[in-house]
């Protein structure tokens, strides 16, 4: 997963607003993913972020900016759906994972301007609410490499005889 492929909560707000026509808010859009459940978050973390590492407790500091996804996205919304004000709010993840899969913990709180949501969360708060998004470039591609995998699936192998009746 990289940073590219997340969208922040004020411009996930903005892109839904523009796509329903309603009136979205980075605080509706957090009550939206908790409504729907399990919602895909993640957070981009600065160089020097301090993490500790979850199996031995050990500190970690970020070399370069990085994107983590939230273990428990439901708890940590729920954190910031408290707060009246998001640009205070901050919130504790129970757990951090990396894209090599290694699990971290937060030294500190991670503030609401850090948080990222997955573009498939957006397109089904869209689709909820009866509007169905263009897709984009990206998911066009990731459709037609699906459709390709799906075809070579139905072809024979290609140790096989065709001749020869399988059983």
């Amino acid at each position: 997963m990289q940073e590219t492929d997340l969208i922040s909560l004020g411009a996930g707000a903005q892109w839904l607003a523009a796509q329903t026509g309603q009136g979205w808010t980075p605080a509706l859009l957090i009550d939206r993913l908790l409504a729907r459940g399990k919602p895909g978050v993640c957070v981009l973390l600065p160089a020097g972020w301090a993490l500790l590492r979850a199996d031995d407790g050990e500190p970690a500091r970020l070399p370069r900016t990085d994107v983590f996804r939230v273990a428990d996205g439901d708890d940590f919304l729920e954190q910031f759906a408290m707060f009246g004000d998001l640009s205070i709010a901050s919130g504790v993840p129970g757990g951090l994972v990396d894209a090599r899969g290694g699990s971290f913990r937060s030294v500190a709180p991670i503030p609401a301007a850090m948080l990222r949501v997955m573009p498939e969360e957006l397109h089904a708060l869209a689709t909820a609410a009866g509007v169905t998004p263009p897709p984009t470039l990206m998911r066009r591609v990731a459709q037609m490499r699906a459709q390709a995998r799906l075809r070579s699936d139905d072809l024979p192998a290609a140790d096989s005889d065709p001749a020869e009746p399988s059983g």
